[in-house]
């Protein structure tokens, strides 16, 4: 029997991707609201310090929910490799931050190093 199907892992995964999913969905209603404000700020007859206002408050929530929805879905994966006996010194970090092209560059190297 696959230790991955019991119904509690299971329900432990799905909540956490529906969560995640959730959280992505609300960020996406913040890069709409940036995306407004855009289109507000070169608009004539609107006022510039409500575009600002709505840009900023957009950016502020996107940026927000994608980080909590991402965590939500490392904090699961970490508790499912705990409950499989994993220490936790196995599971690997996800960068914070978006891809460094140096770094992108070494593990290229590594990698053919390895082969």
């Amino acid at each position: 029997m696959n230790p991955d199907s019991t119904p509690e892992r299971r329900t432990d995964i799905d909540r956490a991707v529906v969560a995640c999913s959730l959280w992505l969905h609300t960020g996406f209603i913040g890069a709409v609201a940036v995306a407004a404000g855009l289109i507000e700020m070169f608009d004539a007859g609107a006022s510039g310090l409500s575009a600002l206002a709505l840009i900023v408050s957009g950016g502020v929530l996107a940026a927000a929910s994608w980080r909590r929805g991402r965590t939500v879905l490392e904090d699961a994966e970490r508790a499912k490799t705990a409950a499989k006996g994993a220490s936790s010194g196995v599971i690997r970090q996800l960068p914070s931050r978006g891809p460094n092209l140096g770094h992108r560059a070494e593990r290229a190297i590594e990698r053919g190093a390895r082969s």
